[in-house]
């Protein structure tokens, strides 16, 4: 490479002209290499995408949801049901809330008060 102003050879690390001592321009990389290495770059990673897909085993198709049942399902959905059927399966919830309430206050009668909870027994009637 030589200088352009004096036009003197400059060596090939040098940022100076040692002759004329004006700044030699950055060098830049080739062009036409850097393509070379983007392109290559990138046919590899296409490469390994295929074969990466190719490799891994395709899921399984989802199986359609089942159809709602006639008689109303566990989820609450009674739409399905005649006017008698939907007042029967409604008494039965019922019957089934008041059954699990009843256990429920058993078992809290049965553990008692906690410490520093007054009883029924402990309250004074109001004046």
């Amino acid at each position: 490479m030589y200088c352009v102003g004096c036009g003197q050879p400059l060596a090939s690390a040098a940022r100076f002209c040692g002759h004329c001592g004006r700044a030699v321009a950055a060098r830049r990389p080739r062009q036409g290499r850097l393509w070379l290495m983007g392109a290559g770059l990138l046919a590899l990673l296409a490469l390994a995408g295929f074969l990466a897909r190719g490799l891994v085993a395709p899921r399984p198709a989802r199986p359609a949801p089942a159809a709602p049942a006639a008689s109303g399902s566990a989820d609450g959905d009674w739409s399905g049901l005649a006017p008698e059927e939907a007042r029967a399966a409604r008494r039965a919830l019922e019957e089934s809330i008041r059954a699990e309430e009843a256990t429920a206050r058993t078992r809290i009668d049965a553990a008692g008060p906690g410490p520093g909870i007054p009883t029924p027994a402990d309250r004074k009637p109001p004046p």
